[in-house]
């Protein structure tokens, strides 16, 4: 699997996710991309795994990647209040203005295809955390102009799951 994203929970706007010492891990396979169905939450083709945050540093794989080992990406806060066209217009209005705009944080995810917000193994809707851009490099495979959604949920604290939708 190859490594998208490191997003410490302590980022997230919502202060009882951003009280908890951890950092969510996500990974997508790139095996034969398009075949290991990574889109879906639930398929294996992709992981979300949240860890403590202490003792977490950067791991450098062995061998051929696709993305360089290092994104100096820094936070950007914005009005998330929801807009006449989205529940996000200003999040829309960036990524149209800014193209260093990689996603968001918190909010609501807008969803391309329609609403896929997953379900925990203990029943409970999960959480949105974080909204991934497919800005066409990077290494980063979300199908045609695509977003990746990263949930997470509350109730357990170390479940979490990821998937994309694309145009």
């Amino acid at each position: 699997m190859q490594f998208l994203a490191q997003l410490p929970l302590s980022a997230h706007p919502d202060p009882q996710l951003a009280a908890r010492a951890q950092v969510l891990l996500l990974f997508q396979c790139q095996g034969d991309p398009g075949m290991c169905d990574e889109w879906d939450a639930a398929s294996g083709g992709n992981a979300a795994v949240l860890c403590s945050a202490s003792g977490v540093a950067m791991a450098v794989p062995a061998g051929r990647t696709t993305l360089p080992s290092h994104s100096a990406v820094a936070f950007r806060h914005y009005d998330d209040r929801g807009g006449e066209e989205t529940p996000d217009d200003a999040y829309c209005a960036l990524l149209e203005d800014d193209p260093e705009v990689l996603g968001k944080l918190g909010g609501v995810p807008l969803w391309i295809q329609g609403d896929e917000t997953p379900a925990c193994a203990c029943g409970r809707t999960m959480t949105f955390f974080a909204q991934i851009e497919d800005r066409g490099g990077g290494g980063i495979n979300f199908g045609d102009s695509g977003s990746g959604y990263a949930f997470v949920c509350e109730a357990c604290r170390d479940r979490a799951k990821f998937l994309w939708q694309c145009c």
